[in-house]
């Protein structure tokens, strides 16, 4: 056992909880619990989905160890630490065989505005459906696995995470729309919480190596 992982365990820390809402990506988030098992092969990581405002009162009280949260609007928790990791941006999809992927550029958002759209229920939780709800015909839905299947199956469209485009398997049957008004998709920046122990510190070390790993492969798949 190395030096980090051995601290850990004399420290007393067996468990910790991450909260993250619907939206952060699955792929990061499997990065992360692999990289802890490797890190601290005897730590119990428990993965939960919350709404911003369970995630702080779930820090507050120690219920969770680390919370992923939109920093829009975010009030500072002073006794916790808080990350700024980056951004997550979104941007329409639609299934392939979706009639609005032939439509032009110029034409695509008053078409969207026409068409059933699925809203993340995180968007309304976070006070931020302005931005993201753009047709009248929205239905709002709990969980980003169920969206992705609703906008594959051409029961509407959505927007979801950029990010998304790096997985053919969860992207399959689903096409990214471009908006000629929009030059890029809506970005939330995401902060990282966390108690300010040094257990928690060590921990919390492994988890922005990968976020940083994330996201430079990302961004040399998009360039």
């Amino acid at each position: 056992m190395d030096k980090v992982a051995l601290s850990l365990s004399y420290s007393g820390l067996e468990e910790v909880t991450i909260a993250y809402p619907s939206y952060f990506p699955h792929r990061l988030l499997s990065d992360i619990r692999l990289q802890l098992a490797e890190d601290f092969p005897n730590l119990r990581v428990n993965l939960v989905v919350r709404s911003r405002d369970d995630i702080r009162a779930g820090m507050e009280s120690g219920e969770f160890q680390f919370g992923f949260v939109n920093a829009q609007n975010l009030k500072a928790i002073h006794s916790m630490d808080s990350t700024l990791i980056g951004g997550i941006e979104f941007i329409p999809f639609v299934s392939k065989d979706s009639p609005l992927t032939k439509c032009a550029p110029d034409d695509t958002l008053n078409q969207l505005k026409l068409s059933r759209q699925f809203v993340l229920r995180s968007f309304v939780e976070e006070g931020i459906e302005a931005k993201m709800i753009t047709s009248a015909r929205y239905e709002e839905v709990d969980q980003l696995a169920m969206a992705i299947k609703l906008v594959q199956q051409g029961a509407g469209w959505a927007w979801l995470p950029k990010v998304l485009t790096e997985s053919d398997y969860v992207t399959d049957g689903l096409v990214p729309l471009e908006i000629a008004e929009l030059k890029e998709g809506w970005k939330f920046q995401i902060v990282l919480l966390s108690p300010h122990t040094k257990p928690i510190t060590q921990i919390k070390t492994s988890i922005l190596a990968v976020v940083s790993k994330y996201a430079e492969t990302f961004t040399k798949l998009h360039k």
